[in-house]
């Protein structure tokens, strides 16, 4: 169970999620394999073999909930590419996923146990920067034609290889865990001007990859304010989340077609639904797989998976021949983005 606060500082909100969270789970459970039966070829026997959703999804809200500062979709999109899901449909996956894992579940769970780790003002900051950029990267900026899915995972590739540097420091420097005082973060137009574009071009690459713009502010959150590690994560991950609702939209009202003009990923909503028991209960676990393990195995665990995926990336577009001509591909963008629904 997690530690619950006093009642009577509890916001609403956290009083209902506390009283109503485990029927929603016992309603996922029903909801998600009944959808998924109606809408995909082969019933039953395709619901088996999409085991490893809920799995993936338990995994990747265990991450951000135990106290890194990295939302799931580092998980979502390297599986799911595994598994043919088209690299466009499985950010749209991750978008909505984060969606529900980062922007509610994560926050409502926090406000039960410690409503005050939240800093708003970081919020205020970089919600609109981030959210332009989302904006931009799915409409004028998009990534189109031949090497659009390439792209989407040499840039997965290159964030993983950043992101494992950055946690390999924080490691061996532990500045990871330097500080646990709560603290706030005040008003500063200055410095948020200055990190406007910054905020942009994360915003850019959330839109294209799922993820970005929690490390980003986790670091403008260190180097802005004396403000504890929780504070920093649980506000950078949230972020990700409401960032993520703008994507989803983005998403969803473009076309599912992958020949059509206006393609950016279609929603895979099946595979959503089969993730969301899982995304339950790994937001909830997360604190008390913190608490047994410890942060540092679990940063050094994921570090090893970052540098695979990173070489992983490098390796899949040697073998697709990145760097010739669209003809010499071995796969074409209308080819790897396939619908997969009843009736197709």
């Amino acid at each position: 169970m997690l530690q619950v606060a006093d009642r009577r500082q509890m916001p609403l909100a956290a009083e209902l999620w506390l009283r109503c969270r485990w029927w929603l789970f016992l309603l996922l459970l029903v909801i998600a394999p009944v959808y998924f039966h109606a809408l995909v070829d082969g019933g039953l026997l395709t619901l088996a073999s999409w085991w490893v959703v809920p799995l993936m999804a338990a995994a990747a809200a265990i991450i951000p909930a135990s106290g890194a500062p990295v939302a799931g979709g580092i998980l979502f999109f390297p599986v799911l590419r595994a598994h043919q899901v088209c690299p466009h449909d499985a950010v749209a996956f991750s978008a909505i996923t984060q969606l529900i894992g980062c922007g509610v579940f994560t926050p409502l769970n926090w406000l039960i146990s410690e409503p005050n780790v939240f800093v708003s003002q970081a919020w205020k900051d970089s919600f609109v920067p981030a959210g332009l950029g989302v904006v931009l990267a799915l409409s004028v900026g998009r990534l189109r034609g031949c090497h659009g899915e390439h792209y989407l995972i040499g840039i997965f590739g290159c964030f993983c290889f950043l992101l494992m540097g950055y946690v390999l420091h924080g490691l061996f420097f532990q500045h990871m865990g330097a500080s646990n005082k709560v603290g706030t973060l005040s008003r500063n137009r200055m410095r948020a001007c200055a990190w406007f574009l910054p905020f942009v071009a994360a915003g850019m690459v959330t839109g294209y990859i799922g993820i970005c713009i929690e490390k980003v502010l986790f670091v403008y959150l260190t180097l802005s304010g004396e403000l504890s590690v929780k504070q920093v994560s649980v506000s950078s991950i949230t972020l990700v989340g409401w960032v993520s609702a703008i994507a989803t939209v983005m998403h969803a009202l473009a076309p599912r077609d992958p020949s059509a003009p206006g393609y950016i990923g279609a929603v895979p909503y099946e595979l959503w639904l089969l993730g969301l028991p899982g995304i339950f209960l790994g937001s909830i676990a997360g604190p008390h797989v913190s608490r047994i393990v410890g942060q540092r195995p679990i940063l050094a665990a994921f570090a090893v998976g970052l540098a695979y995926e990173s070489m992983n990336a490098a390796v899949f577009l040697w073998r697709e021949q990145f760097w010739t001509d669209c003809e010499l591909l071995v796969r074409s963008e209308s080819d790897f983005c396939v619908p997969q629904k009843k009736g197709t």
